[in-house]
């Protein structure tokens, strides 16, 4: 094999390993069937030598590569591949794609001190403005603040995972019971805690109706739960579907722990049926990563921006750390997929425009009913208040 013909993975953690080109082309081409990157990252990554990965992508590709040995179809040969491919990446701490001469660099190198930064041992220092705003915004404001800083890196690493065990499951689910139990009691949290629940099987149930099979169903800290497919919506209608089906399961959820406090006279079921039937509207704004996002990408894109507007009202019209939090990431993802989207990139406007005009219409009956429902719901769930 030429020395061209070869290609040198130099992680941040452990040894380099080297591999012929066609086999990082063909990871490539495996990552660009399962739509797990940008095309242009990929496009990037295609150039090697002299690219990176992440430390974040790297997991990304190990969660892909472990899923993919566990299908039944797999080959024996190939899975040998993507499981040395998974752990190669889950331990490498991100890496770089180098040519032939990182080989003779790394053999020249003493093994104490290679020529990248070693991963740091201990966390570093907190920058200082951590102390300010401890005593600005006080204790429970800064673990919102730390909670959000390794959130988008939990979540990938729970992608990553190719499945979740129940202890994790429920590691997380008490989390998230004890925090919401702060605000609400044990009683409500934990009847909140299976309506998410019954809220997340709602889009699983839409994942099978269209094939794209259910990855797993889970908690995110402090934040909620959420429901992954196997694999990506083929268009902005299968999309919009499968999120509308979540508040609509939730909403009956709702209903029936509605019906159940109004009978039996309880208005502790009742305080959480009205609490579930918000969470699921509150679901319904228009911007992504809400339900309703994915539902307004079916009937136009822009109309997130409508989205990103009406969240920042509610946030000023009741302000609070998580809100302000929620208006953030709706900017983020927003203004990342609409530039997506203004790229050109055929299979993104494949995925909008393929949408019919019968299509567009159902998902804006869908979607303004289903508000409506669940508005009315919330209003006559609500126990009475006392002296009325």
């Amino acid at each position: 094999m030429s020395a061209g013909e070869l290609l040198v993975l130099v992680p941040e953690r452990g040894d380099p390993v080297a591999l012929p080109r066609a086999a990082w082309e063909a990871t490539v081409d495996f990552l660009a069937e399962r739509q797990a990157f940008h095309q242009t990252l990929l496009d990037a990554w295609r150039q090697a030598p002299g690219v990176t990965v992440s430390d974040l992508q790297a997991t990304r590709m190990a969660g892909l590569a472990d899923q993919e040995a566990e299908e039944p179809g797999t080959d024996a040969t190939d899975r040998i591949g993507l499981e040395r491919l998974a752990e190669f990446c889950r331990e490498s701490g991100g890496f770089l794609v180098a040519g032939p001469e990182a080989l003779a660099d790394t053999a020249i190198a003493e093994p104490a001190a290679p020529d990248f930064p070693p991963a740091p041992i201990a966390p570093p220092e907190p920058p200082r403005w951590h102390g300010r705003a401890k005593r600005l915004l006080g204790p429970f404001a800064i673990l919102l603040i730390f909670s959000f800083k390794w959130l988008a890196k939990l979540k990938i690493l729970l992608v990553a995972l190719p499945k979740i065990g129940l202890l994790k499951t429920a590691l997380l689910g008490l989390t998230n019971l004890w925090f919401y139990a702060l605000f609400w009691g044990w009683r409500i949290a934990a009847l909140v805690i299976v309506l998410l629940l019954i809220h997340e099987a709602g889009h699983a149930i839409a994942f099978r109706a269209f094939g794209l099979g259910v990855a797993r169903i889970g908690f995110t800290p402090f934040i909620g739960a959420y429901a992954m497919s196997k694999r990506a919506a083929s268009s902005a209608w299968v999309g919009a579907m499968c999120a509308l089906a979540g508040p609509f399961i939730g909403g009956l959820g709702c209903l029936a722990l509605w019906v159940y406090g109004h009978t039996q006279g309880s208005d502790l079921a009742s305080a959480a049926a009205a609490l579930g039937f918000l969470l699921n509207l509150f679901n319904l704004v228009p911007v992504v990563p809400f339900d309703g996002g994915a539902a307004a990408a079916a009937i136009h894109p822009y109309i997130w921006v409508v989205g990103v507007i009406a969240l920042t009202g509610l946030a000023l019209a009741f302000p609070n750390i998580i809100m302000w939090l929620f208006v953030a990431i709706a900017l983020w993802q927003a203004w990342k997929m609409l530039k997506h989207y203004r790229s050109g990139d055929e299979e993104a406007l494949l995925y909008y425009r393929s949408v019919t005009t019968s299509q567009r219409i159902i998902v804006v009956v869908l979607y303004f009913g289903l508000a409506a429902l669940l508005a009315i719901g919330m209003v006559e769930a609500m126990p009475p208040r006392p002296g009325r």
